[in-house]
């Protein structure tokens, strides 16, 4: 849920990438 809100929020950021690393573990 929060890995989808981030990419919305922030399609090129790294924090996005940060967040779906930890969403998809």
């Amino acid at each position: 849920m929060y890995g989808s809100y981030s990419i919305t929020l922030g399609l090129a950021t790294p924090y996005v990438s940060m967040e779906v690393s930890a969403t998809r573990i």
